[in-house]
């Protein structure tokens, strides 16, 4: 009977996606962090898997519902910026002087369907996004954690898979500062207009 229990168990965590749900009260909400902290700083690794496969390193700078990203190529020349927004997400490569907005951007990377881009910056300030709507047996998302000086606990990853078009991302945080710090997000947005 036992050994039945066990093979039932093992059989739907096997079956169903996979999501690690934090628990709320070790977790700071995204408007807490923010009360909290006026901005927030860093730097992360992006590893994407599927039709464009690549690792970047990134640096970052978020204030409110913005995030503003550099991506560096691995001799550490400048190769993207990203703008955030709470609705939307604009990039321009460097290398190939293009610019593409949010409906491009899904396309060349069909997993960012998955992601809001409010859910970008709620990851750089270490707060998992809700995924009440978004799971799909086709989907996985996983979140790894950590806890800062103060006993909060912090996203530090987060890893999105779809598994019918075998194309994913993985977002890892190295380094982050939150702090009272003013950034004027209005000087860094006019690094990305041409």
């Amino acid at each position: 009977m036992l050994l039945r229990i066990f093979f039932l168990i093992f059989a739907v965590n096997c079956t169903t996606p996979k999501i690690k749900i934090l628990h709320r009260d070790s977790q700071k909400s995204y408007i807490q962090a923010q009360i909290d902290n006026q901005s927030c700083e860093g730097k992360g690794i992006i590893n994407s898997i599927g039709g464009l496969e690549g690792k970047l390193k990134f640096t970052f700078k978020s204030k409110e519902d913005s995030t503003f990203m550099v991506f560096n190529d691995m001799i550490g020349r400048k190769t993207l910026m990203v703008w955030v927004t709470s609705g939307k997400i604009t990039a321009r490569d460097l290398v190939k002087n293009k610019q593409y907005d949010h409906k491009k951007i899904k396309s060349l990377f069909p997993i960012m369907k998955n992601i809001n881009p409010i859910d970008l910056t709620k990851l750089i300030w270490g707060v998992q996004p809700e995924h009440r709507n978004k799971r799909s047996e086709n989907i996985v998302i996983n979140f790894d954690r950590e806890k800062d000086r103060h006993g909060s606990s912090n996203v530090k990853e987060a890893s999105y898979y779809n598994k019918e078009t075998d194309q994913g991302i993985k977002i890892s945080i190295t380094s982050r500062n939150k702090n009272n710090k003013n950034i004027d997000m209005k000087k860094v947005w006019k690094l990305l207009k041409y």
